[in-house]
């Protein structure tokens, strides 16, 4: 790379598109180092800036979290002897933990 000619940006070739997140900027810099023993030592310095795409974020975190507040309180005006209580208690906690099991770090 050659960075001589005022360009500080970079070109990414081989990046394979993400559904999550998007490059926005890319800046190269050279840096010059002379010491007191006479050696010279380059430092270059890659910059990559990312933007999340929102629509990821929305899909991952917040309909899960709304459907869920709005299906609890739900299941409190349930009578308490009826079998539907329970199954939609269970089925509620079973869907939002399925649905962020994979999403898990170890």
């Amino acid at each position: 790379m050659h960075l001589a000619n005022g360009n500080d940006s970079f070109m990414i070739g081989s990046y394979a598109s993400h559904n999550d997140w998007n490059i926005t900027k890319t800046t190269a810099r050279r840096d010059i180092y002379l010491y007191g023993n006479g050696e010279v030592y380059l430092e270059v310095t890659f910059t990559v800036e990312m933007k999340r795409k929102s629509s990821y974020f929305y899909r991952l975190f917040v309909a899960p979290a709304a459907v869920c507040m709005f299906v609890i309180p739900v299941i409190h005006f349930l009578p308490p002897s009826s079998n539907e209580k329970l199954t939609l208690g269970m089925l509620s906690r079973f869907t939002y933990s399925v649905s962020k099991a994979p999403f898990q770090y170890p």
